[in-house]
């Protein structure tokens, strides 16, 4: 559960579940509002994403650290975890911005082994934008 899930739920007792998923939905909410607006402010579309750029390579290392236990990173390679699609799948299977969003918000994506991730928006666009570099060569 993200730190801001916390903070929000600051008030709220512990029993209280109704409250806390009310918290979780206004969060979740304020996230996809923040994504609406920046979508609405967004620069024109860049080139599409090359290995030189900061944020692939900052996704790549993130796909590295938390992806490669079970999911292929590379264009060829084969996953280590039998059934785990390779990365270069991903956005095929997934929509960008609502990967995005699942990450950011600390929701389990994939298998019930999937591992919650607590990622914050930039974290979340340097995967997404390794991901896009990976459909792009």
């Amino acid at each position: 559960m993200l730190c801001m899930d916390r903070v929000i739920c600051a008030d709220f007792r512990e029993d209280e579940p109704m409250k806390r998923k009310l918290a979780s939905a206004v969060l979740a909410s304020a996230v996809l509002a923040f994504l609406a607006l920046a979508a609405c402010n967004a620069q024109p579309a860049r080139p599409v994403a090359q290995a030189a750029d900061p944020l692939v390579a900052d996704g790549r290392a993130i796909a590295e650290r938390e992806c490669a236990g079970c999911h292929a990173l590379d264009q060829s390679a084969t996953s280590p975890r039998a059934g785990a699609p390779p990365m270069r799948e991903m956005l095929a299977r997934y929509q960008a911005d609502a990967l995005a969003n699942d990450l950011i918000t600390g929701i389990r994506v994939g298998h019930q082994d999937m591992p919650e991730f607590d990622f914050d928006v930039r974290t979340a666009d340097a995967l997404i934008a390794y991901l896009q570099s990976l459909r792009a060569s």
